[in-house]
C-alpha cells in the first residue's frame, strides 16, 4: 500500500470521526460545538506544511485541538482531540 492511499486513507476515517463526534454533540444539546483544529480554522498552513520552515510555528498550531465545546449554561469549556482508532485502548481513551 502505498503511503499516499494509507494517508488518504486515513485522513477520510478521522473526518469521518470528526464529524460524528460533531452531530453527536449538536444533537445532545447541551454544548454549542466549535471547530478548532487547525485544518478548518488555518487551511493554509495544513495544506503547506511541508514548506514551512518555522517548526515552532507548527507545533504550536498543530497543537490546537479538534473541536471546543461550550456547555450552554458557559460554565465549562472542553478542549477535545478526536481520533479514529480500529481497536478500543481504554488507556487511550482516558488521555
Amino acid at each position: 500500500m502505498s503511503d499516499k492511499y494509507w494517508f488518504a486513507q486515513n485522513l477520510i476515517k478521522g473526518r469521518i470521526a470528526e464529524t460524528i463526534f460533531e452531530q453527536m454533540f449538536q444533537n445532545c444539546g447541551k454544548y454549542t460545538v466549535l471547530r478548532a483544529g487547525y485544518e478548518h480554522i488555518m487551511p493554509e498552513i495544513a495544506q503547506f506544511q511541508g514548506n514551512i520552515k518555522e517548526k515552532e510555528i507548527l507545533t504550536v498550531v498543530r497543537n490546537a485541538p479538534d473541536f471546543v465545546l461550550f456547555s450552554k449554561d458557559r460554565k465549562r469549556v472542553e478542549f477535545v482531540e478526536v481520533k479514529y482508532r480500529t481497536t478500543l485502548v481504554f488507556d487511550d481513551v482516558l488521555k
